[in-house]
């Protein structure tokens, strides 16, 4: 059986898709998984699903695999895991009717549902402490800026689309009567490039969740200043390429996933939460009061 991903084979916006099919190490792990019930049928239209791009390639797909195996079996269909670089082009492809799931951030959910109201949010994946929200922070190096009022020079950012990007680190900036477009800014693309490029001093700050921050704190990466919490990252179901009943069924996997059930996963091991689009309206209200 062929176990493939799909990738993008540059970041520009002249990229081309290409496909990778089982060539490297990510592919010997993920072997691993085959992405189909047993005794499925094997030429069943295989049901692709999107991680959010929060990390690497090679650490999305091994670490989402576990899950999308458990997605297979709840809907009998294999699951491909089809890794985009962009927020945007997870947006449009799903509009597009390429991707069937994808996990997605608050900002990028926000910004589908308005484009394409046929994206039903299914379940937030649960962050290490248990709770369904997240914050995000700006933080800095041990020999940076350590209040906000400090802060001069360039700021990291992970995408425009992302919610600790400008949204959050626009919100903590306003607080201080200050804004991004104030800073020298740039994209990285995710949050560990953000967090390693402001630990190595190459930007005064960064913007990245708490959590991605806490992971890089031996390396005395700083919090300077956190969000509000935001609602957490959500299974977002295309009700343009799947049914009521298919979308129903992952939504009641998910919810009743026992704790030792979900200690197996990688992505989704804290377990999941009720989730309903009006959770996301502290994202349009803040959007709306820019």
């Amino acid at each position: 059986m062929e176990w493939y991903i799909y990738v993008h084979a540059r970041d520009d916006s002249r990229s081309s898709m290409t496909r990778t099919v089982c060539s490297s190490w990510i592919c010997a792990v993920a072997a691993c998984f085959l992405f189909m019930h047993p005794g499925a049928v094997a030429r069943a239209a295989a049901i692709t699903y999107t991680p959010s791009p929060i990390e690497h390639m090679e650490t999305a797909v091994t670490s989402h695999a576990p899950f999308a195996d458990h997605l297979a079996k709840t809907i009998g269909r294999p699951v491909k895991i089809r890794y985009e670089r962009k927020h945007a082009d997870i947006i449009r492809l799903f509009r597009e009717r390429q991707i069937d799931l994808a996990q997605m951030g608050p900002l990028p959910y926000v910004k589908l549902r308005e484009q394409f109201p046929q994206a039903v949010p299914l379940a937030i994946f649960k962050e290490a402490d248990g709770r369904s929200s997240y914050n995000c922070a700006l933080v800095s190096a041990f020999d940076g800026p350590k209040r906000v009022g400090e802060l001069r020079g360039s700021i990291a950012l992970v995408q425009p689309l992302s919610t600790c990007g400008q949204l959050g680190i626009d919100y903590i900036l306003g607080r201080h009567g200050k804004g991004i477009g104030q800073f020298p800014h740039e994209y990285l693309g995710n949050q560990d490039n953000v967090a390693l490029a402001v630990i190595r001093g190459e930007y005064a700050a960064g913007g990245i969740k708490s959590s991605i921050a806490a992971k890089y704190a031996t390396l005395s990466l700083r919090i300077m200043e956190e969000t509000p919490p935001f609602p957490g990252l959500v299974l977002v179901g295309n009700g343009a390429t799947l049914s009521r009943e298919q979308l129903e069924a992952i939504r009641k996997a998910l919810l009743e996933l026992s704790p030792e059930s979900s200690k197996r996963f990688i992505a989704g091991r804290y377990g999941f939460a009720p989730v309903v689009d009006r959770d996301y309206q502290v994202i349009r209200d803040y959007l709306g009061a820019r």
